[in-house]
């Protein structure tokens, strides 16, 4: 009996410390306001972007975007241009993706 209870005490207080400790820091723990909580949408028809403060933000369409970028006068803008967006568009829809995934 006596060696059980040394072998169950310390076990039972690291258990109850680890409870302790993970409660305190969830508690604590906030997300900042410009969090994203939310994107629907596409490249083709624009993401909708919605952060935790509220506040939401329209992206233009790729079409849109296209035509912007081909106002650049040199070669090389509008290619680096497309090639940003491109990856901003890449980006929310792995944000998208993965916030589909969380709550799935």
């Amino acid at each position: 009996m006596r060696r059980a209870a040394a072998v169950l005490v310390p076990v039972l207080v690291v258990l109850v410390l680890l409870g302790l400790a993970q409660s305190g820091t969830a508690g604590s723990t906030q997300a900042p306001p410009r969090t994203i909580v939310e994107v629907t949408g596409d490249a083709d028809r624009g993401f909708r972007v919605e952060r935790l403060d509220g506040s939401v933000r329209f992206t233009p369409t790729w079409s849109e975007t296209r035509t912007e970028c081909e106002e650049y006068h040199r070669r090389v803008a509008r290619v680096r241009c497309k090639a940003r967006e491109r990856a901003r568009y890449r980006g929310l829809a792995a944000v998208r993706d993965a916030l589909r995934h969380a709550r799935s």
